[in-house]
């Protein structure tokens, strides 16, 4: 049986960004084989997923 090395990932989350109103918030999630922009809506008192982009991919 062979056991090969798991190589370390990077895993990235940035701070959101808001719009003018503050019920919508954008924000990049990524590792090293891709990266996404996840967008987050506010209803009520909770954020809720509302979209996500991917922008690139290794």
């Amino acid at each position: 049986m062979k056991f090969h090395k798991k190589k370390e990932s990077n895993f990235i989350v940035s701070l959101p960004i808001l719009n003018e109103e503050k019920n919508y918030a954008i924000f990049y999630v990524g590792d090293d084989f891709s990266g996404n922009l996840v967008v987050y809506k506010k209803e009520g008192n909770e954020w809720k997923y509302f979209a996500i982009g991917s922008i690139w991919i290794s």
